[in-house]
């Protein structure tokens, strides 16, 4: 039996939900579910009563939930003291791509190498859904991370820092001047897979002008930042990407940026903890590197 899918269980329980439970964990509605039906065919009874409007657990619910503490408590133990065998700090720091490629490189040669005879440093991107159930499940101690959309953040220690900005790009001389929207939409549109947070923000954009990404001629989808824009370098395409990234990889001579009137361009940017950073000298140190080299400002916890 996975502790998976007991911590699934857990969650649907204390929620009453699978709904509020599938958004806390970062999941769909119906991982939830069949997680749980999963456990209730394994076990051979019913573990939650669906009935009523909220989930409550059965008898036997209440014995596994019981149960299942105590299991995820041994867990829990097991892999602290696994962590404290060693003398070397080890630490996961996890980032989306803008961050990435444009910060992390001057905040490791000032802060993060100096560490290096103590601590053992993980480094992983991924998107922000992912980041965050990295946190929540511990496999992340810290990440720094732009979003567009409301997240569940109460359960994290967060500083927000200054965002970045969106914008569509294309090889110079392959657009009129001033384009717009209508302009674009001839055109090839090389974005991320679903799930990353500048195709989010460009379907949120489109939708608030009655369009999809379906609007464009062709989309082709790229998973590598650095695919996406020597596409756009070699072709006559367009995409939609941040400036930082843009600043940090190509030179302004070759591209040209653009604005369309009505688009949300600034998408907000956080630094979140596990814990409160002043619990650990180590976060602290790099929360107050972070700030000074960023800025930052005060972010009520459930930031959105």
């Amino acid at each position: 039996m996975e502790s998976t899918y007991l911590k699934t269980l857990r969650e649907a329980i204390h929620c009453g939900s699978f709904a509020k439970a599938a958004d806390r964990l970062f999941i769909t509605q119906s991982a939830v579910s069949r997680r749980v039906k999963f456990l209730e065919d394994q076990l051979g009874v019913e573990l939650v009563d669906r009935s009523g409007p909220v989930l409550q657990p059965t008898e036997a619910g209440k014995l596994v939930l019981k149960k299942a503490e105590q299991i995820l408590g041994v867990e829990q133990e097991l892999m602290s003291g696994l962590k404290n065998l060693t003398s070397r700090r080890q630490v996961s720091f996890c980032c989306t791509p803008p961050f990435a490629i444009a910060h992390l490189p001057g905040i490791m040669q000032e802060y993060m190498l100096s560490k290096s005879e103590s601590v053992d440093l993980k480094f992983l991107i991924d998107i922000p859904e992912r980041i965050l159930a990295g946190l929540k499940k511990g496999i992340h101690d810290f990440a720094v991370m732009e979003y567009c959309q409301c997240f569940p953040l109460d359960d994290f220690h967060v500083t927000e820092l200054p965002g970045d900005s969106m914008v569509f790009f294309a090889r110079r001389g392959s657009l009129p001047e001033n384009p717009q929207l209508e302009d674009l939409l001839d055109k090839t549109l090389f974005t991320r897979v679903e799930g990353c947070c500048s195709r989010t923000f460009l379907e949120n954009n489109l939708q608030s002008k009655g369009l999809s990404i379906d609007s464009f001629a062709n989309v082709i989808v790229f998973e590598d930042l650095n695919l996406i824009m020597q596409s756009v370098l070699r072709n006559d395409g367009i995409s939609y990407l941040s400036t930082d990234i843009l600043a940090t990889c190509i030179s302004a001579e070759d591209i040209v940026t653009f604005d369309i009137e009505g688009f949300d361009t600034k998408r907000k940017r956080a630094l979140i903890f596990n814990a409160p950073p002043e619990s650990d000298p180590l976060f602290e140190d790099f929360e107050s590197l972070i700030v000074k080299r960023m800025g930052s400002q005060t972010c009520p916890l459930n930031c959105c």
